[in-house]
């Protein structure tokens, strides 16, 4: 029921995009330029609500939709999003060489309109990828890119989340130290942004690598932090 209402509500404003109903109130020269827009992010949000759904094609199909009309639009951005969404797609159905083609595209559109948000996000989903093939020292360079994208767009989250995974890479590379001063520095940043399930998502890493929930809560103990 859910999904349905959800499904329903997001194909019902892409109907209203189609006929122009968002536009009726707009002065003329905001709805020429209005109207299509916003049809576009609803094909993409339909598209990652078909994807967290577990419905890879039909994500696939609404994401190529999207991807088509921003094309004809000269949306460069709007690709850039699409492309980063398809290919987190495509990571996390097992084909990593069609997610890096996919994110190298995305990548160097979000680097033409200088969007550092969108180089960060992509940056940190093409070092995911690095690590995952066990290639540390190329997540590293890329997370370490990511990171400097957050810092200069002042975003904790992003921040939090970039700093979990380099403490994964450090602990695999047996760099223990600069492992524990990447995790602390995610804590901070994760206990700065007020969302919950960042320092949550921290402390889970935290505890797979020091082997449960006891040892991690000695080493946030050990460090004045409570989580």
């Amino acid at each position: 029921m859910w999904r349905a209402a959800c499904v329903n509500a997001v194909e019902e404003a892409v109907s209203c995009c189609n006929r122009g109903a968002f536009d009726d109130e707009q002065p003329d020269h905001l709805s020429r330029r209005c109207r299509w827009p916003n049809r576009f992010p609803t094909l993409q949000s339909l598209g990652f609500l078909e994807h967290s759904l577990g419905h890879p094609d039909e994500a696939r199909d609404l994401y190529g939709k999207a991807l088509d009309l921003f094309k004809k639009q000269q949306d460069s951005l709007g690709q850039a999003n699409t492309l980063q969404s398809l290919g987190f797609l495509e990571h996390c159905l097992g084909h990593p060489d069609k997610a890096r083609g996919l994110y190298d595209k995305a990548l160097r559109l979000f680097e033409n309109e200088q969007a550092g948000l969108g180089q960060a996000n992509t940056l940190q989903s093409l070092g995911d990828l690095q690590r995952q093939a066990g290639k540390h020292l190329e997540a590293l360079e890329t997370y370490e890119k990511a990171l400097s994208l957050y810092a200069s767009e002042q975003e904790p989250v992003g921040s939090a989340y970039t700093l979990t995974e380099l403490a994964r890479c450090r602990h695999a590379l047996n760099q223990i130290d600069a492992r524990d001063v990447a995790f602390e520095q995610a804590f901070q940043a994760a206990l700065a942004c007020g969302v919950l399930s960042v320092p949550a998502y921290a402390k889970n890493a935290l505890e797979e690598i020091t082997g449960g929930s006891k040892p991690a809560q000695a080493w946030l103990g050990g460090r004045g932090m409570r989580v």
